[in-house]
């Protein structure tokens, strides 16, 4: 199950979201930590890259993608 492992079906499906709320249903479907959780609304909802989000969080850079990674994984566990 590749298609799981990397979270491809999940980016495609967050790309596709056209408004916050659409966002915030799915999220509220899926079980994340606050943190993993804010990333996905910063990265998808702003555009925001890694290392804004990190700074905005007050978290690196690779701790902001490693988040996004997490909570994809998540994502695509529930689509």
């Amino acid at each position: 199950h590749e298609l799981l492992q990397d979270g491809t079906g999940a980016k495609k499906k967050l790309a596709g979201i056209k408004s916050q709320e659409e966002l915030e249903k799915l999220l509220n479907k899926t079980i994340l930590d606050e943190e993993e959780s804010r990333v996905v609304r910063l990265k998808s909802g702003t555009r925001k890259t890694f290392i804004e989000i990190g700074e905005e969080l007050n978290i690196s850079e690779r701790t902001a993608r490693r988040r996004y990674k997490s909570a994809l994984g998540k994502i695509q566990a529930n689509i």
